[in-house]
Order: C-alpha cells, then sequence, then structure tokens
C-alpha cells in the first residue's frame, strides 16, 4: 500500500465501523433518562460520526475508481515481435483497445512524436501526420482517465504542450519520494484555465435574527457585508535536457524516466507547499502560513508521550468546533516517524491505539503507524517538515476541517524544446502544473501543534 492510495478494504471498514458507531448513539438518543444537554451532544456526535463515515467511503470510492482504471488500461506485460523489427502487443481481458503509448512497445514514444511535432521541418510529413495523430489520440485517452481520479477542467493546454501517457501517471508508479498524501485528501474543485487568481466570495458580517419583543415591534436587521478572497495560481515546473540520440537509441525508455522522474518531483513540492508554502514569491499560502499568519489555531507541545500528544489533539479538536462553528475536525495530518511513535505507545493498562480485537482504545493503527486518532483518520505525510523548532529536530501536527480546503489543478503538461539546444544535439522537455489552494478561507478549521514534545522520538513511547 502505497502513501497515496490507502486500502481501499481498510477504509471500508473504517467507513462500517464509523456508521455502526453513529447508529448506537442515536438509539442512545430516545432514552427518557438523558437530559436535554446529554441528547444534543448524542446527536452532535452521531451526526460526526455518520460525516466520518461518509467521507471514508468517498476515499474508498476514489481508491477504487483508480484501481479499476488501472485494470482498465493495465499495460500488456508480452508484446509480439512480428519480425520486421516491429513489435506489437495483444489486448487480454477487459481491453477493448489499447493505449497509444504503452511502455511494453517499441516504435512509438510520446517524446520522440513531441519532438517530431516541433520540428516539422526535419521530417516527412507522413512521420508528421502520425506524430500529431498519436498525441492527440493520447491527449483523448490521458484527459478521459484523469477524469476518473481527479475534478479538473483539461481543456485545450496550448500549442506544443500535452498531458503524458496514462501509463507514466502517479497511479502506474510506484513513488520512491514523498508524494502527494495532503493534497489528495483534501477537498478538490475545479481549475479554472483563466485569470491569473480564483476568486472566493466571503461574508464578512452575516444577516441575523432575533426576538421580537411585542407585536408590530421593529424586525431585527443586520444588513449583509462581503468581500472577496482571492487565491494566487501558482506554478510548478521543472526540465531536463538530453540528447537527440538518447530518444532514437532508448526507445520507449528514456522518456518514460524522465517523465516518471518529473511527475514524483511535482506531486512532492506540491504537497510540501500545501504544508509550509508562505504565500510570497510565488508559493502556494500553506498550512503553517495559516496558523503562523491568518489566525489559525496554535497548540503547545512541550513535553510528554504520546498520551500527551492525544491530550493535544482533543484540544485542536474542542478548539475548530468552539472557534468556527458548525465545523468539525475529521483529520490530522502526522510525519510517518510521528504516527509509528503513537502506534508504540504502551502503558500499564494499554495500548494507546488499537491493534487486533482490544476492546478499549483511543484510535486505531495498521502496519505499524496510526490508522484513526480520537476519532479522525490519520494523513501519513512525509513531507512534513523534520528540522523545525529551536532544536531543527522537531516536526509538527496539524488537525483540520479537510473539506473547507479546496485545492484546483490542471493536468500536469509536458513540452520538448529543440531549438534552444540544437548547437549540441539536445532537447529540452519540460513538465509543468499549474494549481490553487484556498487554504485561508476559514482560518480556524487549521490547527497546529508544535513544540520541544516533536523532537526525534525514541521507541517506545510510553
Amino acid at each position: 500500500m502505497t502513501y497515496v492510495r490507502q486500502d481501499v478494504t481498510q477504509l471500508r471498514e473504517q467507513a462500517l465501523e464509523a456508521r455502526q458507531r453513529s447508529d448506537r448513539l442515536a438509539g442512545q438518543i430516545a432514552n427518557p433518562a438523558n437530559l436535554a444537554s446529554e441528547k444534543r451532544n448524542l446527536m452532535r456526535s452521531a451526526e460526526q460520526a455518520a460525516a466520518m463515515a461518509d467521507d471514508l467511503d468517498r476515499q474508498a470510492d476514489r481508491a477504487e475508481a483508480l484501481v479499476s482504471a488501472r485494470e482498465l488500461i493495465r499495460p500488456v506485460p508480452e508484446a509480439e515481435n512480428r519480425g520486421d523489427g516491429r513489435w506489437e502487443a495483444t489486448a487480454r481481458g477487459q481491453f477493448r483497445s489499447e493505449t497509444t503509448y504503452r511502455p511494453d512497445v517499441r516504435g512509438t514514444s510520446y517524446i520522440h512524436d513531441l519532438l517530431v511535432i516541433s520540428q516539422p521541418g526535419s521530417h516527412d510529413p507522413r512521420s508528421l501526420h502520425e506524430a500529431s495523430e498519436r498525441l492527440r489520440r493520447n491527449q483523448d485517452e490521458a484527459s478521459a482517465f484523469l477524469g476518473l481520479t481527479r475534478d479538473v477542467t483539461t481543456g485545450d493546454p496550448g500549442a506544443g504542450s500535452f498531458i503524458p501517457p496514462v501509463y507514466m501517471d502517479k497511479a502506474w508508479i510506484d513513488a520512491a519520494v514523498a508524494g502527494r498524501p495532503l493534497a489528495d485528501a483534501v477537498a478538490q474543485f475545479p481549475y479554472s484555465p483563466q485569470g491569473k487568481t480564483i476568486s472566493f466570495p466571503r461574508v464578512q458580517a452575516a444577516p441575523e435574527t432575533a426576538v421580537q419583543v411585542a407585536e408590530a415591534d421593529a424586525v431585527h436587521e443586520q444588513d449583509l457585508d462581503s468581500d472577496t478572497l482571492d487565491v494566487a495560481k501558482v506554478t510548478v515546473a521543472g526540465q531536463n535536457d538530453t540528447s537527440i540520440q538518447s530518444f532514437d537509441w532508448s526507445l520507449p525508455g528514456v522518456d518514460t524516466i524522465i517523465i516518471r522522474e518529473l511527475r514524483k518531483s511535482y506531486n512532492q513540492k506540491l504537497d510540501y507547499g500545501l504544508l509550509y508554502g508562505t504565500g510570497a514569491n510565488g508559493q502556494h499560502r500553506g498550512l503553517k502560513t495559516v496558523v503562523t499568519s491568518d489566525g489559525g489555531i496554535a497548540i503547545s507541545f512541550s513535553a510528554g508521550g504520546a498520551d500527551d500528544l492525544l491530550g493535544k489533539i482533543y484540544d485542536a479538536i474542542s478548539q475548530v468546533s468552539t472557534l468556527a462553528p458548525g465545523y468539525v475536525a475529521n483529520a490530522v495530518v502526522l510525519h510517518p516517524r510521528r504516527a509509528a511513535w503513537m502506534g508504540s505507545h504502551r502503558d500499564a493498562l494499554q495500548n494507546l491505539l488499537q491493534q487486533g480485537q482490544l476492546p478499549v482504545a483511543a484510535g486505531t493503527q495498521d502496519n505499524g503507524q496510526a490508522g484513526t486518532v480520537a476519532g479522525l483518520r490519520v494523513i501519513i505525510d512525509p513531507n512534513i517538515a523534520t528540522n523545525q523548532g529551536t532544536g531543527t529536530n522537531e516536526d509538527d501536527v496539524y488537525v483540520v476541517a479537510s473539506e473547507e480546503l479546496m485545492l484546483a489543478e490542471s493536468p500536469l503538461q509536458t513540452r520538448v524544446l529543440h531549438e534552444v539546444l540544437s548547437g549540441t544535439l539536445q532537447v529540452r522537455i519540460q513538465a509543468f502544473g499549474y494549481s490553487a489552494f484556498a487554504s485561508s478561507r476559514r482560518p480556524k478549521i487549521v490547527a497546529r501543534i508544535s513544540g520541544a514534545g516533536l523532537a526525534t522520538p525514541t521507541f517506545p513511547s510510553t
């Protein structure tokens, strides 16, 4: 199981547990011995558990969509040698048609085709036409695949820029770097290609009601006042210079390697920006900046074990619900070392996090790391920095209402430039994507726990 894609079965089980908890709480509401305040608390807890179950089911649906897409367009592992220097793959299983570019078939290369159309005068009309047609078909295939996995608009990416083939997408390649756990967990909204910013209307003063003291008295009036939150678009880009010979002699391998590495780097840099971007110098406004500059919730954790950190997480949950009425935290973001540290906690009574069939615990764990804590799902994100604080050895913890953190992304695009390096028979491959992150729409739904208590952990936590 990768950091990016959680196990579908585990998500379904967690959703079932949350729904069962909601049903149990709802059943307790009818008890005539309960006070009115107790009934309200039970109702609120039941609603939160039901909302968590719905959120987990949505995550499982997305994970299943990725699995289904991978099965539908899985590359064929064996190719048939036609005997004329060309190779041909045979469709099988659920294939109705094969993707245009595949790593198992020689003779077609995505980057080589980009190179052909970028130098129309250097190739015969037939080669130019065939390359253009393959790129057009790939554009349709990649757009359809993105439609299954991400809520974005694709549109025409512009002259010379194309979406990489599906087999180069993240769903096909196990991440060797941190990936994008937070970026995949926050709410997605469609990316608009127009303008440099995306604007959100925001209520400054809301209309209010009040008790009418006596008949015919004036009705209370509070006029609506609003402003606009503008979120800047951010560009994440990278490039690689390589020789034309590498394309001619190593088809199709070199383009796969280059695009794969650029994509992995894009995912990691995007996710890190959602955590620590300053909002200046072309960066996203990350969660830390929302807390330090926009009025988010700051909680100090100076010392203690995982049970003490659990208390701080509950404090964050309480503050989010209190300071952002109507909203509840639904996720906690942990570095892998902190998730393992919490899972390792032992005391005289029991494990802090449930493992197996323990009847009482503050959460669950799987694969040696926290899975849920205090009823919140855990997002394990290696992009959380571990060099913070005065000792430069601290990580931090975020407790958030993830549905209020909104991310819009364009598809990752690529292009080939040959003129700038033509004197040395090299080409430049570029990959880039645009995104906008609305992180400070409601600053009080973001809580950051930091301090010396989150220095390099020792195991087990006690």
